[in-house]
């Protein structure tokens, strides 16, 4: 929101606030007991249902895999005390969605210094809040893989808002409902900002967690884990969030940073969170040291994180 009279302000900053609390009742009534157990029962009906299904014969897809369990780490929730919703730059919040691999969520809210886009490959519908951006106007990425594709844009947002001071990105699966000047307003002083990781704080781990979902080949895992080790990158060096991101993107440090992060995605392994601890390593920063937007994304209530499609 631009800035604008004081009592307007503090109006706006009470509006955003509540909306944010309708978000957690919400979240904390699907967490309750009465619901989790509702939703226990029907998941033991649906396996019974697929038991029967088996035992009569028919074929069922999808393999079952077991996640390792974490704890929230401690300092998890997010302090939110220091909440301003107030900038005279334009921000251009944008999300990348490719090869059909999930759907635009819109935007609840429409503050008048945020410009919402969508780097996509398909068609945007008439009226929607998102200003689309073809992925094939940019010749650097045709021969590019979906996934390969995404990131791109995911990392690089000085490739495509240089009119802009700050980006946000959000993974397409997130759905905005408050004011997301704020979280520009917490920006590190490297020019970019993360959550940190509500259940890790090692590369080397979350590689295992990637194997073990078989997110990676583990050859792969392997032979990365190995480049880490031979750098003399260090256990529980720190781990951040990469579904939602702040940036100053036009900052020569950010635009260093972001490069060498995309280089090793695209040429070592396909990770980005395993891989960005790493880059942050190579350039001298911790990552606690841009994790200013908090300490649990899961936790954070200007927006929700629904299941990918």
């Amino acid at each position: 929101m631009f800035y604008c009279e004081e009592d307007v302000q503090k109006l706006y900053a009470e509006y955003m606030d509540s909306v944010k609390k309708l978000v957690k009742e919400k979240r904390d009534l699907l967490n309750s007991p009465f619901y989790t157990a509702g939703k226990r029962q029907l998941l033991r009906k649906k396996k019974n249902l697929k038991q029967k299904l088996k035992n009569a014969g028919a074929k069922i897809t999808g393999k079952r895999q077991k996640a390792i369990s974490y704890p929230d780490l401690p300092g998890s929730e997010n302090d939110r005390s220091d909440t301003n919703y107030f900038s005279n730059d334009r921000i251009a919040v944008y999300t990348c969605i490719t090869g059909g691999y999930d759907s635009l969520r819109e935007p609840f809210v429409h503050p008048d210094n945020i410009d919402y886009y969508a780097v996509t490959d398909f068609d945007i519908p008439e009226g929607s809040a998102w200003r689309r951006i073809d992925v094939n106007d940019f010749d650097e990425v045709k021969d590019f893989s979906p996934a390969l594709k995404n990131r791109y844009f995911k990392i690089n947002p000085h490739k495509v808002f240089k009119d802009y001071k700050y980006s946000v990105y959000l993974d397409g699966n997130i759905c905005i409902y408050s004011d997301f000047t704020e979280h520009v307003n917490r920006m590190s002083k490297y020019g970019f900002s993360h959550f940190r990781h509500s259940k890790r704080t090692c590369a080397y781990e979350e590689a295992k967690v990637c194997r073990l979902l078989g997110k990676e080949k583990a050859e792969n895992i392997d032979r990365y884990t190995s480049r880490l080790k031979e750098a003399g990158f260090p256990e529980n060096y720190g781990l951040l969030a990469c579904d939602f991101m702040v940036r100053e993107h036009n900052r020569p440090e950010c635009i260093r940073v972001m490069e060498a992060w995309f280089a090793e995605f695209r040429d070592h392994l396909k990770r980005d969170q395993v891989s960005l601890p790493f880059v942050l390593f190579q350039n001298g920063i911790v990552p606690e040291e841009v994790a200013t937007l908090g300490g649990d994304v899961h936790k954070e209530y200007s927006f929700e994180i629904e299941q990918h499609l």
